[in-house]
């Protein structure tokens, strides 16, 4: 309780966190009624079903227009217990994989010690290693179109029982959710929209959710050869393969292939794979890449050409004298822009 945060936002059962940790902190029959709440739910294996009704909260992305619902992110208000017992699950499950290794090594997003800066020091000193050794890459960055909000709950409990998880509590955590959207009037006035279901997804602004969403994802680097370098940051996603100036056919039929096999495993697990935003980028010293023509990709009847410069989420390219990212005459870098109980059983 004293490491959550104490908002003053309102979930669905009235109460902000930071009125129910300040009734935790000042009474211990609280406490101990809490703790028994809790306990009984990972034993059981049942969540109660008023823990399952979120407040989506639309928060602006920053870009686009406002009346368009795209440019908004959907953030879950749960109810202050919920709250409580993602965090506990949160821990113990992210202990699980810790503690037996599974985690992928190519996630970065949501991890202890991982963060945007590893991610980049990850891409950024292959680039630069395998510039050393006069090769040029292919960097191509990803982009998912609502990928939290689409996961299948099946597929989800059958990677959790792979990784040796007991799902009875997950499977009553992930059922019969319902959400309602609150907006505001000009004047201030809460809107809330009537409840709809929500049998698909994890939820954005919880403590699980992040996490389930990296165990979904976990393999994905797997679907991909050796030859080919995949660096991951939550649903940002980026491919490298690198090679001689003089092998760049060859590089560009190893990315296709990869991006093949990404595109059959995102299909396959009913995400999408959003093309017209999904930037390539041509790396390498002047001297390498001068008079290399364009390179195009084709990706599942799409066609990505060759970008001068590329942002995603906390990530930017931007100009500089160390090296140049395409064929053009304009240098360029990498630099990522930082924001910055009981036990289930398992």
């Amino acid at each position: 309780m004293a490491q959550m945060n104490g908002s003053g936002a309102l979930g669905s059962d009235g109460v902000s966190m930071m009125f129910f940790k300040q009734c935790f902190n000042v009474s211990y029959v609280f406490a101990q009624v809490v703790l028994c709440i809790i306990n009984t739910s990972l034993v059981t294996g049942v969540v109660p079903q008023s823990w399952k009704l979120a407040i989506i909260q639309p928060i602006y992305k920053s870009t686009g227009i406002l009346t368009d619902p795209s440019n908004f992110r959907p953030i879950s208000l749960v109810p202050c217990l919920a709250k409580i017992i993602e965090r506990i699950v949160h821990k113990q499950l992210n202990s699980h994989l810790i503690t037996n290794h599974l985690f992928a090594s190519s996630q970065h997003g949501f991890r202890s010690q991982h963060s945007t800066q590893t991610a980049l020091i990850s891409v950024t000193d292959e680039i630069l290693e395998n510039m050393d050794h006069g090769s040029i890459s292919l960097l191509v960055m990803l982009d998912l179109s609502k990928a939290f909000d689409v996961i299948p709950h099946d597929r989800l409990l059958g990677k959790l029982e792979l990784y040796g998880v007991d799902t009875t509590w997950f499977e009553s955590y992930l059922s019969d959710h319902r959400q309602k959207v609150r907006t505001y009037t000009q004047q201030g006035t809460q809107q809330l929209s009537d409840p709809i279901s929500n049998p698909i997804g994890v939820y954005q602004g919880t403590s699980l959710g992040p996490l389930l969403f990296n165990i979904f994802t976990n393999d994905l680097s797997l679907y991909v050869g050796n030859d080919v370098t995949i660096t991951q940051y939550a649903d940002d996603t980026q491919v490298q393969v690198t090679g001689k100036k003089r092998d760049v056919a060859v590089l560009v039929s190893r990315m296709e292939y990869a991006l093949a096999a990404l595109l059959n495993w995102f299909t396959g697990n009913l995400m999408k794979l959003n093309a017209d935003k999904t930037k390539l980028l041509v790396i390498g010293s002047w001297q390498m890449l001068r008079n290399l023509p364009p390179i195009t990709l084709r990706v599942g009847g799409a066609t990505i050409s060759e970008s001068t410069t590329a942002k995603k989420p906390r990530a930017c390219i931007r100009s500089s004298s160390k090296f140049r990212s395409s064929h053009r005459p304009n240098h360029e870098t990498l630099q990522w822009a930082s924001d910055r109980a009981e036990p289930y059983q398992t």
